[in-house]
């Protein structure tokens, strides 16, 4: 019995992944017939204004897209500005 050679198709484990570090997986889209413009619907209906801002989403089996925002890095200064502010008030 002879053993066929089949070209290995390219398997993503994880299909449902629509964006991961702020970057939109295209051909994960295009499994689910989906584009851009869903994408951005999508993240303006949960207020968020860039995508940048996204560290992953992925779509759920009921069609939602779920996602993890990144931590802000807090602004030290303003940090700063407001500890002074109450030193001086509080002397």
């Amino acid at each position: 019995m002879k053993r066929r050679k089949r070209k290995m198709a390219y398997y993503n484990p994880n299909p449902n992944e629509l964006i991961v570090d702020g970057r939109i997986l295209n051909d994960n889209m295009e499994e689910y017939g989906l584009d851009t413009d869903w994408i951005y619907g999508e993240l303006r209906k949960k207020n968020i204004d860039n995508i940048k801002d996204v560290s992953y989403g992925q779509i759920q089996s009921n069609g939602e897209l779920n996602i993890t925002v990144r931590k802000k890095e807090r602004n030290h200064e303003e940090d700063n500005a407001l500890i002074e502010h109450l030193r001086s008030k509080y002397k």
